[in-house]
């Protein structure tokens, strides 16, 4: 009962026309946006590698400071 008073509540017309419109939307923006151009993916790959270098000396950097810090605490509470 619940079922026909929300379908006869609903135009469902409607829905299926912007059920439509999204679908075609969205099928668009996928179509257009993910081509794949190998000349382009070789260009990013200078990003990618800055990208993965830079993460590579945040984690040296953290490393050190926590050896850094291992040794004043260790050689404070020796003495």
């Amino acid at each position: 009962m619940l079922k026909n008073l929300i379908m006869t509540a609903v135009d469902t017309d409607a829905l299926s026309t912007a059920a439509e419109s999204v679908a075609e939307t969205v099928g668009g923006a996928a179509q257009s946006s993910f081509t794949f151009m190998p000349g382009e993916f070789v260009k990013n790959l200078s990003y990618m590698g800055t990208g993965m270098l830079s993460i590579f000396i945040v984690i040296g950097v953290i490393a050190i400071a926590i050896s850094a810090l291992d040794r004043v605490v260790r050689s404070a509470s020796k003495k």
